[in-house]
């Protein structure tokens, strides 16, 4: 009898051991101990109230793992993260964390965020993730609302709130209508919404510009100061100057207004001359060249290679003598602006003969001969009508 009890209490102690493990393998198997994981680690300055161990894990609204641990270190949370294996490959490394909320009073979850410029890599075992933000506490949600109906005195709230509803009684028509014109307003603005945002965005690079000259600005600032203070002291001087400027004013006035035919009248006369000198502006620069051209044989000519003035002498065929109508004089030179050759280029031959159509006659080529039947040196010496005596 004694060995069938001891017997029997083993049997009891083996089944309480059994129904032990059994428990804690559905514990463990419920908490995922069993399951093989990612761990990762997300650091937060704080985890919240709401937030326990089990606690969804998502990724852009699909689970992705479960919180295994929340506990406190020193000012901030550490928050024991177990990642699905087969959908670590969708989580980059560089991954953000949101400790939110679905509702006001509902327990947080873990939302993972991809960044814009997301890794490459996958997240792996052991990563730190860093939360952007943490949600609002309820506790902090109420503290801030009792604070303010603390400070709302209850008698003023009731009369704001009916002197409200006595003003909007029986207006639910006018209130109506300002809101679909609101909205039309609204509808109209929003074709404008992304050139407003583009004013927005220059006004901020105007304000960087304005805020790098500023320097210059205040310099110029204290410059005008000084300028200012300045004209203060010599507000005599100035007053004087300015004085005798009208003076001065007064008289030119006066001048201009006893001259202003003979200003007119002379203005008018120089205006074509001086547009007959502006046509002929040109050969100024040509002049100035040649006379500088034939400088150095003239210093020869006159002094340079021995005192006195050197000259060739010859005889060159005679003018003939005045004919009417040939030479009759004539005011018709309208060729323009020209150097007629010069100044020469190094090596180049002298410009030919240039015979002006004024009415003159200097040369002729014609006549630069001896005719047979004529005295050669009296034709030489005074032209061809020089071999009819004269006649």
């Amino acid at each position: 009898m004694g060995a069938s009890s001891v017997r029997y209490k083993l049997y009891g102690v083996l089944a309480l051991l059994l129904i032990a493990a059994a428990v804690a393998a559905i514990l463990g198997n419920y908490n995922g101990a069993f399951t093989p994981v990612v761990a990762a680690t997300v650091r937060a300055d704080r985890s919240g109230l709401l937030l326990d161990p089990g606690a969804d894990v998502t990724l852009l609204g699909v689970t992705v793992g479960k919180v295994r641990a929340v506990s406190p270190d020193g000012d901030a949370a550490t928050i024991e993260v177990a990642l699905d294996p087969a959908l670590v490959d969708e989580i980059p490394a560089n991954v953000t964390a949101n400790l939110l909320a679905p509702t006001i009073f509902g327990a947080k979850f873990v939302d993972l965020v991809v960044p814009a410029r997301s890794s490459p890599q996958h997240i792996v075992d052991g990563a730190v993730i860093q939360p952007t933000t943490v949600g609002p506490e309820i506790n902090n949600v109420f503290e801030d609302l009792v604070s303010l109906l603390s400070s709302i005195d209850p008698a003023k709230l009731n009369s704001a709130l009916g002197a409200l509803s006595t003003g909007l009684q029986g207006r639910g028509k006018q209130l109506g209508d300002t809101m679909e014109q609101l909205n039309a307003y609204l509808a109209d603005l929003q074709p404008s919404v992304p050139a407003m945002s583009s004013d927005i965005s220059g006004v901020a690079d105007v304000a960087n510009v304005y805020a790098d000259a500023t320097p210059d600005l205040l310099a110029t600032t204290g410059n005008v100061t000084a300028t200012s203070r300045t004209l203060v002291q010599k507000e005599t001087q100035l007053a004087a100057f300015l004085l005798d400027l009208t003076g001065v004013a007064d008289t030119a006035r006066g001048f201009l207004a006893d001259n202003e035919g003979g200003l007119h009248d002379s203005l008018a006369t120089l205006a074509p001359v001086t547009a007959l000198l502006a046509r002929y502006s040109p050969e100024t620069t040509c002049l100035l060249a040649a006379a500088n051209q034939v400088r150095p044989p003239l210093e020869q000519l006159m002094g340079g290679a021995q005192p006195g003035l050197h000259l060739l002498s010859s005889f060159l065929p005679g003018q003939e003598p005045y004919r009417y109508p040939r030479d009759l004089p004539k005011v018709a030179a309208d060729d323009g602006p020209s150097c007629y050759g010069g100044p020469l280029a190094p090596g180049a031959s002298p410009s030919p003969y240039v015979k002006f159509d004024d009415g003159s006659h200097p040369f002729d080529s014609s006549s630069d001969g001896v005719s047979v039947g004529h005295t050669p040196l009296a034709v030489q010496l005074f032209g061809p009508a020089a071999a009819n005596g004269g006649r």
